[in-house]
């Protein structure tokens, strides 16, 4: 057995999270976008010299989530401990499409955002200035240093150079869907965006001169129709039944090609600097066992990714189509040369189980992150060379999850309080801003104020646990002088209830957005809505107590004989 096995670690959090929030008005029109759904969505951007341990970016990176109009960014160093880390940016009244990304430039962070009505290029100090004009000594580990969002403020973000307003509602264009973002090496954003009509639109946006926006169309085949004067207007757009649903960029050296996944499965590839549709092929081509069928699918269920590779030139695009009691995952690798590009399928994998909340693809293995059907997270991983093995429990190996909280606890010669406060505080068992929103919503029902979001350490939060379970303990016992039975009823009943507050935060705080794999130490980062995990290959003795090892150990040996 050469597979190797993960297992999620989650690492340890001191204190709460402390926000800074950032409202953003690109002057939309709430009547308009109000009623706009798309589902959320996560990402991670790693340094490029993240693998490096003398650089100041070593192990260090940012993720976000997004939720409608509000996009959480949150930039982790796991070598040393940083300030002002938490930025939260409503762009209010906008939703935000999936296609965020964030690139370094000199000495710059640049995020780069698209909303249904705006784009946005945001700029923030890159670690290398932090630590040059802060002084920050990185060898110094156990000093807390600034994150690249520490002195942001709202009227920084809010310049009008930051943002342009797209004018798709003026001119009758249906509102964008999804898209995709790079910044080249002169710092121009380039945001490519798709609509229901079947149009995908190229908006650039340089700020050297003040905002200068240059829009093209990528068309079905041939050259790419540039336009001076805005989006393109109604009139001359055809009415298109195949929609794009799902687009990444990669960058080379002197070029970037546009991918994207139709509705209609077609493939189409785009040249930057030629100004051409290089190829249009369709996955069923490459369907020998004809599991798919063809038909309009939805950007819901179809979709597309990139491998994050350290290298230029060889990388791996990732095609995920459900279709009936099977979910299919077809991995190409485009083969590109200055005049042409095709592409070359490396493997096919299929999922008969669970539905879809993310993949990712690395320069070996494609890792999938599931819901099962009681709603719980599994993440498997395959390497992308053995689909020449034609079962699914052979090639998916399953990463061993931490396990849910269990809700019992056993006092033994314990008191309630000491049960329950050994429960609560373990190391690695409740975020400190799970336990403090259950501090706020403990004092909810009794009509007691509690700021959740307030920076506090583990310490201080342990005392107002037990002031506000034993505040509500006095309240039922009163004065009166009860037998110590009838006592310990009460105390039992109130820390279980505050046990369950903190368990139903968990739950929720837990639930599993995205993922992504850092090309550069091959670190698996699984994204959820209130933090974050890390997938690492397990020990000799973790395998060993792993039922799911025991289960996959079991396959594997089935399959030698």
């Amino acid at each position: 057995m050469n597979s190797i096995m993960y297992c999620e670690i989650t690492p340890h959090s001191e204190t709460v999270d402390r926000w800074n929030d950032v409202t953003i008005n690109a002057g939309a029109s709430q009547s308009t976008l109000q009623d706009i759904k798309l589902p959320e969505g996560a990402g991670c951007f790693t340094y490029r010299s993240s693998g490096d341990l003398s650089s100041c970016c070593s192990n260090r990176f940012i993720y976000w989530r997004t939720n409608h109009d509000v996009i959480e960014l949150v930039e982790i160093s796991l070598d040393f401990t940083l300030r002002g880390n938490h930025l939260r940016l409503r762009f209010q009244n906008t939703p935000i499409l999936r296609g965020v990304s964030i690139h370094e430039n000199h000495d710059q962070v640049v995020l780069l955002v698209a909303t249904v009505s705006a784009i946005h290029k945001l700029v923030f100090p890159h670690p290398r200035r932090l630590e040059r004009d802060c002084g920050f000594p990185v060898k110094k580990k156990e000093v807390a240093g600034p994150s690249v969002f520490f002195d942001t403020t709202g009227a920084t973000l809010r310049s009008r150079s930051c943002y342009f307003v797209l004018n798709h509602v003026s001119l009758g264009i249906p509102l964008p869907h999804t898209s995709c973002s790079w910044l080249d090496v002169e710092g121009n954003a380039t945001f490519v965006l798709a609509n229901s009509a079947g149009s995908v639109l190229m908006v650039v946006m340089s700020d050297k001169h003040g905002v200068e926006i240059t829009t093209t169309e990528l068309m079905k085949t041939g050259s790419i129709f540039r336009l001076f004067n805005g989006l393109v207007p109604a009139v001359m757009r055809n009415n298109r039944t195949e929609v794009a649903l799902s687009i990444v960029c990669h960058q080379d050296v002197n070029n970037v090609l546009v991918f994207s996944l139709f509705s209609d499965l077609q493939i189409r590839i785009w040249s930057h600097r030629r100004q051409e549709c290089l190829l249009v092929d369709s996955v069923l081509n490459f369907d020998s066992e004809k599991n798919l069928i063809a038909g309009n699918f939805t950007a819901h269920q179809c979709h597309l990714r990139k491998s994050l590779s350290g290298s230029n030139h060889n990388f791996y695009l990732g095609i995920y189509i459900p279709v009936p009691h099977q979910k299919m995952f077809y991995v190409f690798q485009p083969l590109t040369s200055p005049d042409k590009c095709k592409l070359k399928l490396k493997s096919t994998l299929r999922q008969t189980q669970h539905d879809l909340v993310d993949f990712c693809i690395s320069n070996t293995h494609i890792w999938t992150l599931w819901l099962s059907f009681e709603n719980q997270p599994i993440v498997f991983s395959a390497d992308i060379e053995s689909a020449l093995k034609t079962e699914p429990d052979i090639y998916w190996v399953p990463v061993d999850l931490q396990p849910q909280v269990c809700r019992t606890i056993d006092y033994g010669a314990s008191t309630p309080q000491e049960a329950y406060l050994k429960e609560i505080f373990k190391v690695g068992r409740f975020l400190p801003s799970t336990i403090s929103k259950a501090i706020s919503i403990y004092q909810t029902a009794k009509n007691s104020s509690f700021i959740s979001n307030v920076s506090m350490k583990v310490d201080d939060l342990r005392s107002r646990v037990i002031e506000a379970v034993e505040s509500e303990i006095l309240i039922k016992t009163g004065n009166l002088d009860d037998a110590e039975n009838e006592y310990c009823e009460i105390a039992a009943e109130c820390w279980d209830r505050f046990f369950s507050y903190c368990i139903q935060y968990h739950e929720v705080g837990m639930k599993p957005l995205g993922m992504s794999v850092d090309p550069c130490t091959g670190c698996v980062i699984l994204i959820k809505k209130n933090f974050y995990s890390l997938l690492c290959p397990c020990d000799s003795l973790e395998l060993m107590t792993s039922p799911n090892f025991r289960s996959f150990f079991f396959v594997s040996l089935l399959d030698e004989e």
